[in-house]
This record gives C-alpha cells, sequence and structure tokens, in this order.
C-alpha cells in the first residue's frame, strides 16, 4: 500500500478540526485576535512508514491551556484523555513580572483605585498589585487544546480505520472509490 491518500486526507482533517475547534474554544473564552491563537497550527510528517501529526503554538499557549498555580491556590484542567489535573506550573516564590501587566493596563486604559482613600493609584502601583494577586491564586487553565483534542481523539481509532479499510481496498482494486 503506497498511497494513502484516505488516511493522510484523514489526519489532515483531524489536525484542522482540532485547530480549528481550539481557536473556537478561544474566542468563547474571550480570547481573541491574540497571537496565541494566530500560532496553533499543524503539519502533517511522513517519518519513515509512519506519518506523524504534529501540533504546535507558542510557549504561552501551554501555560493558558493548562494554567498556572499559586502558592496558595492550585489550578486545574481537563487534559486530552478528558480527565481533571493539576497544573504542572506553579508561581512557586516569585510572582509573573508586573511589567506584562502594565503593558496591559495601559493597552486597556484601565485606571486603579486605592479602596481606603479612593484616589488613583500608579499604573506601576496597580500592575504590582495584579501580579502579587497572579502569584497566589494562578490562572485557571483553560483547556482551550486539549478539551477539543480529547473530543476528536474518541472518534479517532474507528475513523482511522476505515481511512485505512478505503486505502487498503483502493490498492487491490483501483475502481473502488
Amino acid at each position: 500500500m503506497r498511497n494513502l491518500k484516505a488516511t493522510k486526507n484523514y489526519l489532515r482533517s483531524v489536525g484542522r478540526q482540532t485547530v480549528a475547534n481550539a481557536k473556537n474554544t478561544l474566542r468563547t473564552k474571550g480570547v481573541t485576535g491574540s497571537k496565541l491563537e494566530d500560532s496553533i497550527s499543524y503539519k502533517l510528517v511522513k517519518k519513515g512508514n509512519s506519518y506523524i501529526l504534529e501540533f504546535s503554538m507558542s510557549e504561552y499557549g501551554e501555560f493558558m491551556d493548562k494554567g498556572v498555580s499559586g502558592n496558595k491556590n492550585k489550578q486545574y484542567y481537563i487534559d486530552e484523555t478528558g480527565k481533571r489535573k493539576q497544573s504542572p506550573y506553579s508561581y512557586k516564590n516569585s510572582p509573573p513580572p508586573s511589567s506584562v501587566f502594565e503593558k496591559w493596563i495601559q493597552k486597556k486604559g484601565i485606571k486603579g483605585r486605592s479602596k481606603k482613600t479612593g484616589r488613583f493609584i500608579t499604573r506601576k502601583s496597580l500592575a504590582f498589585i495584579m501580579a502579587k494577586y497572579r502569584q497566589i491564586n494562578g490562572y485557571a487553565g483553560l483547556s482551550f487544546f486539549s478539551k477539543p483534542l480529547h473530543t476528536i481523539l474518541t472518534k479517532f481509532p474507528k475513523n482511522l480505520l476505515d481511512s485505512i479499510e478505503k486505502d487498503f481496498l483502493k490498492s487491490i482494486d483501483p475502481k473502488i472509490k
């Protein structure tokens, strides 16, 4: 069986569906037009006699998918097998860099106020407060990639066998569609 057209087409459709569903899940969670969304992709690679479906995204995507536990609160995500797991990432002794929050605050035009006085606080102070909050509580995992992957993998074995069967029958009799 040299030509595995149906099998390759099926693997490509799995890649397309997984990427589309992951991007759609990000949009429903309110993450739109982001570099993360643009970075999600797949490719079908031939290695020897095998085909491998490789998925990629920015490094930040792994943290968004699995979440980051704080030093007080643990965060969880749903993995590709559908099981709830604790995030492998955590803020132990240091908060995330406050410069990231400063850029975000400036981009969104957010103004912070002091609870005691009601006066505006500096952007730098607000960023520091947000970073400390994230250190304590972490980020909940969005499971934007692993949930769609789980959904497709539940149907994968049967559909893959159907594709292989088509390729096998076509190799025996080329008239079969």
